[in-house]
């Protein structure tokens, strides 16, 4: 051996991949003379580990040997073959995934640094040249740990990183280079668990741009994964939520060894269950929203005080939990005695169904069901009796046991009652639902009309509601589209669409039991030639009826001027001031009687006396909130019949169906903490489909939604588009210097006030940049004058360059902006219509009538967002611009739906104006990730200002 030469293993960790097989150590091969160093590098075999190595120790051997290429790929093959028998070919794959990397990390453990381990150099690259060199490495004995810190980068976008410990050091990943399981800092290596890495892979595949605005689902998918086996810092980037409340009481009852009757004392917190030990503040996470509960320390210790008291024993007993043996807990009854008496205290009782030792009961529910003459108004007086075997049950139990969500109770031969799914969709609900007075109940009219129309020839509920059995022949016939339940009136001057007929006769088959209805079709297919020619229907059989639409002010006119044209039989009056002022103002020459929300406010005194036969609430969400004001007018009206009309019925939450249907079915839903409990935090927080289809099974009746896809197949196409407009460096340099101002303000007030506080500042600050994207000059306190707008350049090039031979609606929610197109169309001379909300109602209606006459010549409608957004038809248009796009986009859909309707035999376009890099874009964005759509509930959007947290305000005023 030249004594010149030197040898060594040289590392290759690149090479440490399961899908390849090259070679991952060679034999390096260092040459020294007197004028030069030469180093090279060779393919290993096992004469140079064993006599250019002097490599002597059998393991590391081994280990070095088992490295090699030919090694490496029979070592693959026989890892495959050990999972053979997993038979499918996904599960072998993804079974060797985890044990390749294993079998190679041991090889390397051997290689630690100890007697008779040869030398180990890699290549890395000098930092002052660049250049590639060769360096004496390590593989290091300690065992680095990682867990995760969770971080907002300089965007406020929320991001992951990895932390790495080695022994008690904290290091990003990032000062590491990552070989698989290996990590290099400094030419030494460490071996990672294979867990560790397989997760570090896991969340490297993740694309987090998919959760930059929505913390909520990166925490539900991602973070909660992580924490299973590891340490996440959040750092306070998620808003949490926090309940304090007074909790309901619970027990849970479970079996404790096979020997003892368990008694564990819980609580739930608005549906989080907590027990002790006690801790008091306790966090949750739920659909990606955290949530802090504040416990109330006196409340809970009287649940467990009066534990303690139901047994000797349990005094002693200081673990959380409480236990008597099987035999004690039957002896003289006991377990049943306090079952019933915790049923009668309130408290919910859970887990009866896990037992084992107590066994299932032999027999099945029995129930008779016996309805009576009418209670009083909406409701029904009815007889239950239900037993297992000859045991009777108690309503009033058996309804506290359903309120709590449970399937099962107690009997007195220590056996396990189940309630079936089957019975308690038939029972339950009406159960849920009633008032009871020992087997006597008494239950919302509607609730049978719901169980009847749901059940089959066995069903109990059915065969007791005799007296409405022609009705229901008559719903059976309704179905059928073939077939024409209620002639249209002649007096109705329309051709009516089938769905339009089976609109106006469900309706009409609602009103024959008295029960109210929403129509909650798509816009612009006909609501109100539909609710006309129910109320004409309704008419031909008294002369004298009364009918009262109450509708937003936009829309007083279009309903006088839909009803002169569709049933100009009715007379009609339009209430205002000079109503007001009138001791009577009911005359029997007119039928229809029209007022804002406003109006039939201030003019309650007089409107709440008439017996009416028909009210409408028109865009009935106006009374989404049952304590506004126009929710508790509306309520004190007397009527025969109701009738709700939107296309948006639940807007923000469940919640808001509440009040719509109280009013249409007094009593259906119980009371509003009721129906929170049972349904509205179930479904929005819970995202509970039981309890979807439960409420759905219960108003599906009466609520009728058809979408244009459904039933107006021959509308023409709707097609939507974003118009990018690129602002100059002037006006781009302008907002760019008023972002910067806002968001320091807005952030200096939310560090001083709170978020809560601060939001008509985010609002206010919001409208500022909006204005700035539409025109500088809108914000001219701020300097704004003088710089031009894209988006009135771009849109004024559209007119005069496309628009030739078609119109085209123009909305902005700002006055001034519609001030500004006005004043660049007349200097074209180029005609136009324009209103806003000070435009007078008459003369709006006389605007839309010009517009919509095909001889008339002004193609361009300019008109205010709000003011114009609903109500008004407008098919003459197949052009529509938003000028400034709102976060609310049932709004904006409102907006292009008045040339998108009944009538339109063009393709509509609709362009959305949008400022490239702005807060418009973000906005854009922010829409498409707040938007929770239930298909089952008809609703529209949430709420974008009031559901707003730090992050999204950061987002939309940051870089």
């Amino acid at each position: 051996m030249n004594a010149s030469t030197k040898y060594a293993l040289l590392f290759r960790p690149e090479n440490i991949n399961s899908q390849h097989f090259d070679d991952v150590f060679q034999l390096l091969v260092v040459e020294k003379s007197s004028n030069k160093l030469e180093i090279n590098n060779y393919l290993l075999d096992e004469y140079a580990i064993k006599q250019l190595l002097f490599v002597k120790d059998k393991p590391i051997k081994d280990a070095i040997n088992n490295l090699l290429e030919k090694n490496l790929k029979a070592n693959y093959k026989s890892i495959q073959q050990s999972f053979k028998a997993y038979k499918n070919s996904k599960a072998i794959e993804q079974a060797v995934a985890k044990a390749y990397p294993r079998f190679l990390a041991e090889q390397l453990k051997c290689l630690l640094p100890k007697s008779g381990t040869p030398s180990i150099s890699h290549y890395t690259t000098n930092t002052s040249n660049g250049k590639q060199q060769c360096i004496t490495c390590t593989i290091s004995a300690s065992t680095p740990s990682i867990y995760f810190d969770v971080r907002k980068n300089e965007e406020a976008d929320l991001a992951i990183h990895v932390i790495v410990m080695i022994d008690d050091a904290a290091y990003p990943i990032t000062a590491f280079a990552q070989y698989q399981f290996l990590l290099e800092k400094n030419n030494e290596y460490f071996l990672l668990h294979i867990e560790d890495m397989q997760m570090i892979n896991w969340l490297h595949s993740i694309d987090m741009s998919n959760y930059f605005l929505k913390p909520d689902l990166l925490l539900e998918q991602v973070i909660k994964k992580l924490e299973v086996k590891y340490r996440v810092d959040r750092n306070d980037c998620f808003t949490a939520n926090e309940i304090i409340e007074v909790p309901k009481s619970c027990i849970y009852i479970s079996e404790l060894s096979g020997m003892y009757l368990m008694l564990t004392p819980q609580w739930s917190y608005d549906g989080f269950v907590v027990d002790n030990p006690f801790q008091e503040k306790m966090q949750f996470t739920r659909n990606g929203k955290i949530y802090h509960i504040i416990r109330n320390t006196l409340y809970e210790n009287e649940l467990v005080n009066y534990l303690k008291e139901l047994h000797p024993t349990f005094d002693k007993q200081n673990k959380g939990y409480y236990y008597v043996t099987f035999a004690d807990a039957k002896k003289k009854n006991w377990f049943l005695n306090t079952y019933h008496q915790l049923l009668e205290k309130n408290i919910d009782i859970v887990g009866i169904d896990m037992l084992k030792h107590f066994r299932y009961s032999q027999h099945a529910i029995h129930t008779t069901f016996q309805l009576h003459a009418s209670a009083q108004d909406h409701m029904e007086n009815a007889t239950m009796h239900i037993q297992f075997g000859n045991e009777a049950m108690k309503l009033i139990e058996l309804q506290k046991i359903i309120l709590a969500n449970q399937k099962t109770i107690l009997l007195k031969d220590d056996t396990i009652g189940l309630l079936p799914d089957e019975w308690l969709q038939e029972y339950g609900v009406i159960l849920k639902h009633s008032k009871i007075n020992k087997n006597e109940i008494q239950v919302p009219a509607w609730i049978l009309i719901s169980a009847q129309q749901k059940s089959d020839t066995t069903n109990t509920v059915a065969q007791s509601v005799n007296y409405q059995e022609e009705w229901q022949q008559a719903y059976v016939q309704w179905q059928n589209p073939n077939e024409t339940l209620f002639t249209k009136p002649i007096a109705i001057k329309a051709d009516l669409r089938i769905y339009q007929q089976k609109g106006f006769e469900w309706m009409a088959l609602l009103s024959k039991i008295g029960a109210g209805a929403c129509l909650a079709d798509d816009m612009g297919l006909g609501k109100t030639l539909q609710t006309i020619t129910y109320l004409a229907w309704q008419q031909q059989t008294n002369l004298q009826d009364k009918f009262l639409i109450i509708c937003p002010a936009s829309l007083i006119y279009n309903w006088k001027i839909e009803i002169e044209k569709f049933a100009p039989h009715f007379r009609v009056n339009v209430l205002n001031e000079e109503n007001k002022n009138q001791t009577s103002f009911i005359s029997k020459h007119v039928q229809v009687y029209i007022g804002s929300y406003g109006k039939v406010r201030s003019m309650l005194d007089k409107v709440q006396i008439v017996p009416w036969d028909v009210i409408v609430l028109d865009e009935s969400h106006n009374i989404k909130n049952p304590n506004a004001l126009s929710t508790k007018a509306v309520r004190t009206l007397q009527a025969r019949h109701r009738i709700a009309l939107s296309g948006t019925p639940v807007m923000n939450n469940t919640f808001d169906l509440y009040s719509q249907v109280n009013f249409l079915l007094p009593d259906l839903l119980g009371t509003p903490e009721f129906f929170r409990q049972q349904y509205a935090n179930p479904i929005d927080r819970e995202k509970n489909e039981e309890k979807v289809n439960q409420l759905k099974r219960i108003t599906a009746p009466f609520i009728l939604r058809r979408t244009k896809e459904q039933v107006a197949k021959d509308l023409p196409a709707k097609i939507e588009q974003i118009m990018w407009c690129q602002m100059s460096d002037a006006q781009q340099n302008f907002y760019d210097n008023l972002k910067a101002k806002v968001y320091d303000g807005i952030m200096a007030d939310i560090e001083k006030n709170g978020l809560g506080k601060s939001k008509i500042g985010v609002l206010a600050g919001i409208t500022k940049l909006r204005q700035a994207c539409g025109a500088p000059v809108l914000v001219k306190e701020e300097g704004g004058e003088g710089i031009d707008s894209i988006k009135v350049q771009l849109l004024i090039e559209e007119i005069q360059e496309n628009l030739a031979s078609h119109k085209a609606l123009v909305f902005s929610q700002f006055k001034g902006m519609l001030q500004l197109i006005k004043a660049e169309l007349g200097k074209l001379g180029i005609a136009y219509y324009h209103f806003d909300g000070d435009t007078d109602l008459k003369e709006r209606q006389n605007l839309v009538s010009k517009f919509q006459d095909r001889e008339n010549t002004t193609s361009i409608f300019l008109i205010s967002l709000m003011a114009g957004n609903a109500g008004i038809t407008l098919t003459e248009a197949d052009y529509v611009f938003l000028v400034d796009p709102w976060w609310n986009t049932a709004v904006q859909d409102q907006a292009i739906d008045r040339t998108h309707r009944i009538g339109q035999n063009k393709t509509v376009f609709a362009y959305k104006m949008i400022c490239k890099n702005t807060i418009e874009e973000k906005i854009i964005l922010m829409q498409q990730n707040k938007k929770e759509l239930s298909d089952d509930l008809v609703s529209a959007e949430d709420n974008f200002v009031k559901t707003m947290s730090v992050d999204d305000v950061k987002f939309l005023f940051g870089s």
